[in-house]
């Protein structure tokens, strides 16, 4: 979407401070040689008949934006980016084979992964095969689909580039193109096995584009949640729904592991989840407002003073140490009114929001269930992004 590639102009500083990290042998990961490769135009073909072209609509029905998407599953479920679609009043999917679609649904949204995972009302679709992205070596052949500038059913190729470990976070870099447009596309190996999910181009980088791997999408597909009605509203409501962390060769994890019998850190814990999601929220264009700040609480609840910028956007989150089995966070304003709040039964509140006014606003971390006879620990975080009229003049 043009509205959301600004964001990939932030992301050349960042990955200039990490090197290029090889992926693990294909021997270690499989003790028998990996299928024959697919012919080229067969990828291609399979590619179309699951790829969606997503429009991210207003609510007067005008275009934001568009993205791309591809299909899970037959009875309708699909995949694109989180940035597709998180300024949209409603969308409109349409796929290249035909069939469009006004009622679209999201069963899981994770910001930090920049990945929705959604639903359309079919049957009988064609859907592409999840594969591996730990499989894959610097050098390998990869596909890209998608529809740059609109230009529906665009397939392309290119190799892994290497990988960016950013703090237990993997990313792979990809020589093939991803214009605006592509986001949301499937990345696809030789076999023809999508490894990961087209989303960041970096401007002025030539050939420099970065895809989410494809196990962080397995753990959102794994939960089945139930399918709402897409609206700004399901989306604030619960936006890190799905979200799991992983490292650099590793499946999902909820948190950062310990040798067994080793005494617990609750704040740490706390420090270290906030800390593995910031890196993926940098590649979106959020920077920390402010430090990780920690607490701890019984039912009663902590409260944080954080000082904020009339017109720019913050996302402010919190996590709760592991014997917390749900947190949740309110923001009020300068005049202690409420703005926004995640109530939900979850370990992962996150709440995103304008400032109407320069002033002292409140965070309040309350933990309604905690397993500990002493209270729980947790960590808020508050993240900022540039106001839209400086994204316009960085975008001239």
């Amino acid at each position: 979407m043009s509205s959301r590639t600004r964001h990939a102009l932030r992301t050349a500083s960042l990955l200039a401070a990490f090197s290029i990290a090889p992926a693990v042998s294909a021997a270690a990961q499989q003790s028998q040689a990996a299928p024959p490769a697919v012919a080229p135009r067969q990828i291609a073909a399979t590619a179309h008949a699951a790829t969606l072209m997503v429009h991210a609509m207003s609510a007067r029905g005008d275009t934001l934006g568009i993205g791309t998407g591809f299909v899970v599953s037959a009875d309708g479920m699909f995949v694109t980016n989180y940035h597709v679609i998180e300024e949209a009043e409603r969308l409109q999917v349409t796929l290249l084979d035909g069939g469009r679609y006004d009622q679209v649904q999201l069963i899981a949204a994770d910001p930090a992964s920049d990945l929705a995972l959604m639903k359309v009302p079919a049957h009988d679709l064609r859907p592409l095969r999840i594969g591996s992205d730990l499989r894959m070596e610097v050098g390998d052949k990869v596909y890209v689909m998608g529809n740059p500038l609109g230009m529906s059913g665009t397939f392309s190729d290119g190799m892994v580039s290497g990988r960016r470990p950013l703090e237990g976070v993997s990313m792979l870099q990809i020589s093939a193109p991803i214009s605006p447009g592509s986001s949301g596309g499937p990345v696809m190996n030789e076999q023809g096995e999508v490894i990961g999910v087209a989303t960041i181009m970096v401007m002025g980088g030539q050939n420099l584009n970065l895809a989410v791997p494809v196990r962080y999408l397995n753990p959102m597909m794994a939960q089945r949640a139930e399918p709402r009605p897409f609206s700004p509203a399901v989306l604030v409501s619960n936006p890190q729904a799905g979200l799991a962390l992983v490292g650099e060769h590793e499946g999902p994890r909820r948190a950062p592991g310990r040798a067994a019998g080793a005494r617990r850190d609750p704040a740490r814990e706390v420090r270290s989840q906030l800390e593995m999601i910031s890196p993926m929220l940098q590649l979106r264009g959020y920077v920390p407002a402010y430090p990780v700040q920690t607490g701890a609480s019984g039912k009663d609840g902590g409260s944080h003073e954080f000082t904020l910028e009339r017109g720019v956007s913050y996302m402010v989150t919190a996590r709760c140490d592991a014997m917390c089995g749900n947190v949740d966070v309110s923001v009020f304003d300068t005049e202690g009114k409420l703005v926004q709040q995640d109530t939900d039964a979850d370990d992962y509140p996150t709440v995103s929001l304008v400032a109407r006014e320069s002033g002292s606003y409140r965070v309040t971390v309350t933990i309604p269930q905690c397993r500990s006879a002493e209270a729980c620990s947790y960590g808020v975080a508050v993240f900022r992004r540039e106001p839209v009229e400086r994204q316009a003049r960085a975008g001239k």
